[in-house]
């Protein structure tokens, strides 16, 4: 070792450290209690209100399958259409397509005429509007009146051979735009058909589908189409709402209950129901005490 390092030597002159004297250590409590959501009463008025919501869902998710089905619902794409039209400006509807004869063929310059009445239609008095078919069979109308109209088409050379339809005039739709249009592809009646009705009247070919379309009235399939998607979105909020309805049963949450009435609202519900029982529940959630959401 180098001479250099020498030991340490303690000065006696000073004073040793002193420790920290030592005591018992003693815990005291407050007396305050902290709970968690999941342990928290979940009141009687919030079950209630979210067990109202899940009616509600249930009856917005019956609905949207309802319109799933248009040929067998309760409530049919055609009154939808139809009492949309009643309140449908004048002028704002559309009607084109094409007419073949029974064989396929086009017909040829054949007259389509369109009756409009003021108890169907949004027509302010009984007006008709006629145009003809092009070599291609095609034919428009426009500004017409939305609603329920009759569909006439006779043949060129014989105004007692031709064909009568109930049919819905698609009306606008106001937030895309300002026209509403429907597209038709309709076969004239067969020589049969003609000779059949000749038989029974001994005076007309005139087939008349109107009797059997009282019910279901020629539609564009566009329309039915929008009203199919409609009921799958009536389903899919269904079901968002009766997932948070669950929620709030199990929890109590105001958010969830609230979150729920306003999904359950545009469900609409057969006549309205979801809308009427999701307001009702959204109004009495401000009745109920706070909790952690």
């Amino acid at each position: 070792m180098s001479e250099n390092n020498h030991d340490m030597e303690i000065d006696p002159s000073q004073e040793p450290i002193i420790g920290l004297p030592e005591e018992e250590l003693t815990f005291t409590s407050s007396g305050k209690k902290l709970f968690l959501p999941s342990d928290q009463k979940v009141s009687s008025s919030a079950k209630i209100l979210a067990a109202l919501l899940l009616i509600s869902a249930l009856s917005g998710f019956a609905n949207g399958i309802d319109y799933t089905q248009p040929e067998k619902g309760i409530v049919r794409p055609h009154e939808w259409v139809w009492s949309m039209g009643m309140s449908a400006p004048n002028g704002t509807a559309t009607l084109s397509g094409i007419i073949t004869l029974a064989d396929g063929t086009p017909a040829v310059n054949h007259t389509v005429v369109i009756v409009m009445d003021p108890s169907t239609s949004s027509a302010q008095y009984s007006w008709l509007a006629e145009t003809s078919t092009d070599t291609k069979g095609y034919f428009i109308l426009e500004n017409l009146d939305p609603g329920m109209v009759s569909f006439e088409v006779n043949a060129s050379d014989n105004v007692t051979k031709g064909m009568q339809h109930r049919l819905l005039l698609t009306p606008p739709s106001a937030m895309f735009e300002p026209i509403g249009f429907t597209y038709l592809e309709l076969a004239m009646p067969s020589e049969e058909e003609h000779l059949a009705v000749w038989e029974k009247s001994g005076s007309s070919y005139w087939v008349d589908y109107s009797e059997e379309e009282m019910d279901f009235p020629l539609l564009d399939p566009g329309a039915i189409g929008t009203y199919v998607m409609m009921g799958f979105m009536f389903i899919g909020l269904a079901v968002l709402a009766g997932f948070f309805a669950i929620l709030a049963f199990r929890s109590g949450s105001v958010g969830q209950i609230r979150i729920s009435a306003a999904l359950s609202f545009f469900t609409v519900g057969f006549y309205y129901s979801a809308c009427c029982f999701a307001l009702l529940a959204l109004a009495l959630s401000f009745a109920l005490p706070k909790r952690i959401t």
